[in-house]
């Protein structure tokens, strides 16, 4: 049975800020602050911190270190600089590689409160886990913005990355930061201006990872000598016109062995010409956002209704499923989805079938589906998986191609009850012979997934036309020629179908 996640949101108002923060983008269903292993728990009853804060996210982990030290300016720059490189950024890059190796070697002694005793709820036992690694800085801006204004005033305080530079050279050069470690895995350096301009602006799990993977790829592997400003990287990440139309594919330098400079700039480029398409385009993914929080909180809270018996693990992969598309991928499913519920009939069942932007194996179907005049609303939640089943066998029917299937169950938009339900399938497998013939049978019988289904019959019982007769004696109704006792029925019992 599903439980309610007790979280930490954080000890000091920086860890409440940066909770605040990774909830209101990646959610709470995904982002845990302050995690603890069980190292020297036996010893001292207590666990020890990993991370500030951790990010899961199917197989991607987002480790994050949050140092708020103080730039002391009345010491010397080179003196308060290396005093404040040593305890922000050396530190952190130790603290996130140590994090990495604890998850990665002890996946299942991680947990939610210092005592060890609330396990943490997403499985991390995964070789394949991909990770990221996320210093955050502090104080470091107005001191920065100072001294970059006595060469060229303007400044936005944000540091000079010169990626080639050693560890070393760094402590002799104010505000300019290196790819630390070349040797581990990469370490993003954000300060609070970047961190906050990065996420407000990308808005969604699914783009900062990618941008998160596009940066160290372009260090990595592409030779990205130097970016003058957190903000012009993005901006030259974000004059990707792909972004656009819903695909997370970065068109990388063709040139080989070429050195990528990044030149100062691209931010205010990307404002006077593409910043207002981006927010409309966030604008109009804004429904979907609220959907995906929606589901989350409800997870993390344990308040789900029929689905309350099912495990965590089954809750948390359908939400994810929502929560893995991108912002204009968002923009799109959004808008098909509000037209279908606006154009809704309030007395008729109707779905409308979309294939995700970035997944082409992706299928979602969004059915709108209204109460009957005869039926509880108990009546009604054990109806629903029986319907989003039927729906999701006959798209797979129709489009081979898909592998996962997402089905939203929600009620017409002037029911007096409003509810939302998540269903995933896999159907990585082609149909076989029975669940072919079944597919036909309901697309022939139940018109599912034409435009709309004729609910005109005087009962006015939406789920009589849900129902399907079908004797224990009688032939199979999958077309196998043995009796449905012998062939289907127990199926159809551990599917909840309608056949009796």
């Amino acid at each position: 049975m599903l439980e309610p996640i007790l979280k930490n949101e954080g000890v000091n108002e920086s860890e409440r800020q940066l909770s605040k923060l990774l909830n209101t983008t990646f959610l709470s269903l995904w982002s845990y602050i302050g995690p603890y292993s069980d190292e020297g728990a036996a010893k001292n009853k207590q666990g020890k911190e990993i991370c500030d804060a951790l990010v899961v996210f199917g197989n991607k982990v987002i480790i994050f270190s949050d140092k708020e030290i103080k730039f002391n300016e009345e010491k010397s720059l080179d003196v308060a600089w290396k005093r404040w490189y040593t305890k922000s950024i050396t530190d952190s890059v130790r603290q996130l590689h140590a994090a990495e190796s604890w998850i990665k070697n002890n996946p299942q002694r991680i947990f939610l409160d210092n005592f060890c005793t609330i396990p943490f709820p997403i499985n991390l036992d995964n070789k394949n886990l991909e990770f990221h690694l996320v210093a955050l800085t502090k104080n470091t801006l107005v001191p920065a913005r100072k001294y970059f204004d006595t060469y060229q005033e303007g400044s936005t305080g944000t540091f000079i990355h010169f990626y080639p530079l050693e560890e070393s050279e760094c402590l002799k050069k104010p505000f300019v930061l290196c790819d630390v470690n070349k040797s581990k895995t990469f370490v993003h350096i954000f300060d609070e201006f970047s961190i906050d301009l990065v996420i407000n602006e990308l808005g969604t799990i699914s783009d900062f990872l990618n941008y998160l993977k596009t940066k160290e790829n372009l260090v990595r592997k592409y030779n990205l000598l130097n970016v003058p400003g957190e903000e012009d990287l993005l901006g030259y990440y974000l004059n990707n016109e792909k972004f656009s139309y819903g695909v997370n594919t970065f068109e990388y330098p063709k040139e080989d062995n070429q050195l990528l400079v990044i030149s100062e700039g691209y931010w205010n480029s990307y404002k006077n010409f593409d910043y207002k398409k981006h927010q409309f385009i966030k604008e109009m993914g804004a429904s979907w956002n609220k959907l995906v929080a929606s589901i989350s909180d409800s997870i993390i809270t344990a308040k789900v209704g029929e689905g309350k018996d099912s495990p965590f693990s089954m809750h948390e992969r359908a939400a994810r499923s929502l929560a893995s598309e991108n912002r204009s991928s968002r923009a799109y499913l959004s808008q098909a989805f509000l037209d279908k519920i606006q154009n809704v009939p309030d007395n008729r069942r109707s779905a409308r079938c979309l294939q995700s932007p970035i997944n082409k194996s992706k299928f979602y179907i969004l059915v709108i589906l209204p109460f009957s005049e005869s039926e509880s609303i108990e009546d009604f939640n054990q109806k629903r998986p029986i319907v989003a089943w039927q729906y999701s066998l006959a798209l797979k029917y129709r489009q081979s191609k898909a592998k996962e299937i997402v089905v939203v169950i929600m009620q017409p938009q002037d029911s007096e009850i409003q509810s939302e339900a998540i269903y995933t399938y896999d159907y990585s497998k082609p149909l076989d012979y029975k669940d072919t013939i079944l597919a036909k049978k309901i697309i022939k019988d139940y018109s599912i997934l034409s435009e709309f289904t004729d609910y005109s019959d005087s009962s006015k019982d939406h789920n009589a036309k849900l129902k399907i007769k079908w004797g224990r004696n009688e032939k199979c109704h999958c077309g196998s020629a043995l009796k449905y006792k012998k062939c289907c029925l127990h199926k159809d019992e551990l599917t909840h179908s309608r056949y009796t």
